[in-house]
């Protein structure tokens, strides 16, 4: 049986920084990765039909930005992304909704507010307040509510892993209990997998 805390406890806080802090093996990504990805997704926004920093929540990151295939009966991704629950903003990541658009889905990338100014659970929280936002607001936004997948990479992985394990009714009780339809965590953080395996 899996043990979280043993788990843990055999490594040390430097430990997990470099297997967690993936920009350590990146010294170049804040001046050549990071301006890549904001040009492309300056591009990509050029080129979309978008809707940007709709307000989901009191935070100051709280805000999402839909990119519209411009059929509201279409498949919904909500992309959330990485970034080690401290870096990362939404906004460098509107050139990934552009293939997706493409394919004919609408795409909501979501933002959050960032350790350490909260904790991992209240980014958790606001995700779950992002997707319930989503769902219930999706004739605004222009998306189908009830073809929504959600996606994301690292740290938003695992928070694509906690959105697949919420009771949404104890969320909230006009929220169906398979409001999220499927999920794809891409390389989610190891913090998840001891949640991930009790809810299996």
């Amino acid at each position: 049986m899996y043990d979280s805390l043993t788990f843990h406890q055999k490594y040390t806080p430097e430990a997990f920084e470099a297997q967690y802090n993936l920009r350590i093996g990146r010294p170049d990504y804040d001046v050549t990765v990071i301006p890549d990805w904001q040009a492309r997704s300056e591009t990509a926004r050029a080129a979309m039909t978008c809707k940007l920093d709709i307000r989901y929540g009191e935070g100051e990151r709280q805000k999402l930005d839909v990119y519209s295939c411009r059929d509201a009966t279409a498949p919904t991704l909500v992309y959330i992304h990485g970034g080690y629950w401290q870096r990362g903003d939404k906004f460098l990541y509107g050139f990934l909704a552009q293939p997706f658009v493409e394919a004919r889905m609408n795409v909501v990338v979501i933002g959050y507010d960032l350790c350490p100014a909260v904790t991992i659970t209240r980014i958790s929280e606001e995700m779950r307040e992002g997707i319930a936002y989503i769902w219930r607001n999706a004739a605004d936004l222009g998306v189908n509510r009830d073809r929504i997948t959600v996606m994301g990479h690292s740290a938003g992985g695992h928070l694509t892993e906690m959105m697949m394990g919420t009771d949404w009714p104890t969320f909230g009780a006009d929220l169906p209990n398979d409001l999220i339809k499927a999920g794809i965590p891409v390389s989610p953080s190891a913090c998840s997998i001891p949640y991930a395996r009790r809810r299996a």
